[in-house]
């Protein structure tokens, strides 16, 4: 049974069956059952979503929020200047957080991103909103000159 994406949507339907040949011979459903528009489905990237200053070799929570995706998984790619870089995790369970491990040997860049994608649908997806920095903190060594 085809349902027309123009059905009025209700949740007291219930489907008739009858013979063709003795119209007193049917039976409903015994409960009523609905139909509505599906969904519609989302992935949105909460962190890093711009502005993050993180170092090569440490830990961060990468973070994402996202409703009615078909199948419970995410996949998380890391993109440099707009340009795919590698792969952090081709496939997590969709729970909104994934531990990520950043390699010490990470180019630095202030231009990355990461983009969360359904592995059931991967068309399905978000990225950063804006850039976040992988680098090495800054450190001086010289000594603040006194005359």
């Amino acid at each position: 049974w085809s349902i027309s994406s123009s059905q009025t949507e209700s949740d007291y339907y219930q489907v008739k069956i009858y013979s063709t040949s003795e119209s007193s011979i049917s039976d409903y459903s015994d409960n009523y059952f609905t139909i509505q528009q599906a969904s519609s489905s989302t992935i949105t990237v909460t962190s890093p979503n711009g502005g993050e200053n993180w170092e090569p070799g440490s830990s961060h929570s990468i973070t994402w929020s996202s409703s009615n995706l078909p199948g419970s998984n995410v996949g998380i790619q890391l993109y440099r200047s707009g340009v795919y870089i590698t792969s952090i995790s081709s496939s997590t369970t969709d729970d909104g957080s994934y531990t990520w491990s950043i390699p010490s040997s990470q180019t630095e860049s202030d231009y990355y991103q990461v983009k969360i994608y359904s592995t059931s649908e991967s068309s399905i997806s978000d990225y950063s909103d804006s850039y976040f920095t992988i680098e090495e903190p800054t450190s001086s060594s010289c000594n603040t000159p006194t005359s």
